[in-house]
């Protein structure tokens, strides 16, 4: 059997940040869906955008990406990060900071493997 010469297309992740009750929740924003957990390609594309306010994407030991973490304004979205990672999964940590000034944490997850 030959294998196949069909290039892969990246896919680009989005991921909004909502908050509610006092909790982090993680949605898509096309779908509708949860993107607690994010399953990515090497090649894929993944931003997070929040409008309850100033936020942050940390991760814990290695990275995904290039960089070791993005952070935005109230309202903002990140770049698309590339990923660049070998197939693993990627603890990582969000902070929001509330109109009232607390620090809301969380600490999702994102997944590097060879599926779609």
């Amino acid at each position: 059997m030959t294998p196949s010469t069909k290039a892969r297309t990246s896919k680009k992740h989005a991921v909004r940040i909502d908050v509610n009750g006092g909790k982090l929740s993680y949605v898509d924003p096309v779908t509708g869906g949860a993107a607690a957990t994010i399953r990515a390609r090497k090649g894929d594309f993944i931003h997070w955008q929040c409008a309850a306010g100033n936020f942050a994407v940390l991760f814990k030991t290695t990275s995904p990406f290039a960089e070791v973490g993005v952070c935005r304004p109230r309202g903002g979205a990140t770049h698309d990060a590339l990923v660049t990672g070998m197939k693993a999964s990627y603890k990582y940590v969000v902070m929001v900071i509330s109109a009232a000034g607390h620090a809301i944490v969380d600490d999702p997850e994102v997944i590097v493997d060879d599926g779609e």
